[in-house]
């Protein structure tokens, strides 16, 4: 074993990983606009409020559910392209009409 890659010295473990493996730098793979867009957004405290102002969503509704049900959302999510959060304002809103017409019965 020769003396870079030496146990002994375990000061530096993450350098020693990097030239055992040659790992890349991390910012030489990234794309740096969406890193910076990333950071920035990281960067807003989650209560400022500033990302959901233009939604209009301000309300956190969180909901357990069967896991076969939440992969039909998320497939179908990405399938046309609409966020998670807008599919599910609109079955509520749905579902809530059709109680509505029938009468606010229970189905």
């Amino acid at each position: 074993m020769s003396q870079e890659h030496s146990i002994d010295n375990i000061d530096d473990i993450d350098a020693a990983l990097a030239s055992a493996f040659a790992e890349t730098d991390v910012s030489e793979v990234v794309d740096k606009t969406k890193r910076h867009k990333r950071e920035k957004r990281m960067a807003l405290s989650p209560d400022d409020g500033r990302r959901k102002h233009g939604t209009g969503r301000s309300k956190q509704f969180n909901v357990n559910m069967k896991p076969e049900l939440h992969k039909q959302i998320v497939q179908a999510s990405r399938r046309h392209n609409v966020p998670m959060t807008l599919m599910v304002e609109r079955a509520m809103a749905a579902f809530i009409a059709e109680l509505d017409r029938a009468g606010g019965k229970n189905a």
